[in-house]
């Protein structure tokens, strides 16, 4: 195995444009994939900074309106959650 890996080093060493396209290539997809599963985590499966979350209220008047933080298509092709009257009433 150690030969090996002498092997692949030397190799690296022929060819320096390779392995900077490589490496750099690499550093791009880790910094991305570790930036997308921060996000998500922070906005879809950490609990909100609250001191009494179970007190809080979805406003909705659709089971399926929200999905994880985002929205969804409602039935008749808009974004809203809820319509004006059943705003006016709440």
């Amino acid at each position: 195995m150690l030969t090996d890996l002498r092997e692949a080093q030397r190799q690296l060493r022929k060819a320096p444009g390779i392995t900077t396209t490589a490496v750099i290539t690499l550093a791009l997809g880790i910094g991305a994939t570790t930036a997308i599963f921060t996000l998500v985590h922070q906005v879809m499966l950490k609990s909100l900074p609250v001191t009494r979350p179970d007190e809080l209220w979805r406003i909705g008047d659709k089971v399926r309106c929200c999905n994880w933080g985002g929205y969804t298509q409602g039935d008749d092709g808009d974004f809203s959650l809820f319509s004006w009257e059943a705003y006016k009433n709440f």
